[in-house]
């Protein structure tokens, strides 16, 4: 679902980072599966509770590797709980979505990152992937210290970034964090990467319904 175009012209977009810019590799699941111990088949149930211990490290910028240590060692495994995090890290970048941010940049769209990650996951993403250079600003959540969907994270960004909410766009794949920016008058749409479809054209024609026109935009030379 999407808004009017709004009143006042957008200056600035949110990007959420996983499902918008990025997916895990195909093969996530079976790498984890391979850290269970003989006789253990409840792989769901593996990666359940790891994004359940995962979970507070996302707020408090905590490491993560002691509470995955713990999991492993209830799970009977043996593993260097420093796979988990290489397996993790096993992300698909989408050339053609950071294309459109390049774009919305060199329009003069000031283009953040806003992303729930505990620090080991942000810091690959920031410097490996090299999003420091794509983006503006980057506001992983465990930099932040509250995670979306929170009052306090999208409150936090807002005075960073010094913009207004009805000045700034966020395009989330899940909609409780859609909804959360909204409720404080952030303009905030769902989008979500599918297989089979052209990505880059729907985000495009999202933007334009915000009455941003990236097919528009020439870049500098």
């Amino acid at each position: 679902m999407t808004e009017s175009i709004p009143k006042t012209a957008i200056e600035a977009v949110l990007f959420d980072a996983d499902g918008v810019l990025q997916t895990v590799s195909a093969g996530v699941r079976d790498n984890l599966a391979q850290l269970l111990p003989p006789g253990d088949d409840d792989v769901d149930g593996f990666i359940e509770e790891l994004f359940k211990v995962e979970r507070p490290a996302l707020a408090d910028g905590s490491d993560v590797i002691p509470s995955f240590s713990a999991l492993l060692r209830r799970r009977g495994s043996n593993a260097d709980p420093g796979v988990i995090l290489s397996i993790l890290n096993s992300i698909v970048v989408h050339s053609e979505m950071l294309g459109v941010v390049d774009r919305l940049r060199e329009s003069g769209i000031k283009c953040y990152l806003a992303s729930n990650q505990q620090r080991h996951r942000a810091k690959y993403m920031s410097e490996t992937l090299g999003y420091r250079e794509r983006f503006d600003r980057q506001f992983y959540s465990c930099w932040v210290g509250d995670a979306k969907p929170s009052r306090a994270y999208f409150e936090q960004v807002l005075a960073a970034i010094d913009l207004p909410p009805d000045r700034v766009l966020f395009l989330d794949d899940q909609e409780d964090n859609v909804a959360g920016a909204r409720e404080l008058g952030i303009h905030a749409s769902v989008f979500q990467l599918h297989r089979g479809v052209d990505n880059r054209r729907v985000l495009v024609r999202l933007l334009r319904s915000y009455g941003l026109r990236v097919d528009q935009v020439i870049r500098r030379r």
